[in-house]
């Protein structure tokens, strides 16, 4: 699992994240290529646990402990480690869980 650091909400690696927070482009996304926000551990075991693919992580550092085995199932797939403040800017929602 490939930890990659960010630090700026441009950073083209986030960019699944930010046009999710643009509602006509989530509807479009969502229903043509499947893709979803999954925001907190809960729901991130149970999407994984009913066979859905991670494509990417968002986490901040706080969170790579409790997720490690999850992560560790995919190890192809990038973590973006963020601070919960870019987490925030980028989603456009609090980050609370």
């Amino acid at each position: 699992m490939p930890l990659v650091p960010v630090e700026r909400a441009d950073d083209d690696r986030l960019a699944d994240y930010v046009r999710l927070r643009e509602t006509s482009l989530r509807r479009s996304l969502e229903s043509e290529h499947g893709l979803f926000i999954a925001e907190g551990e809960k729901v991130i075991r149970r999407a994984v646990e009913a066979g859905y693919r991670p494509r990417s992580f968002l986490l901040a550092p706080r969170w790579l402990e409790s997720l490690q085995d999850v992560l560790d199932r995919w190890p192809d797939v990038p973590v973006h480690v963020v601070s919960e403040q870019l987490a925030e800017e980028v989603t456009g929602f609090h980050v609370h869980r």
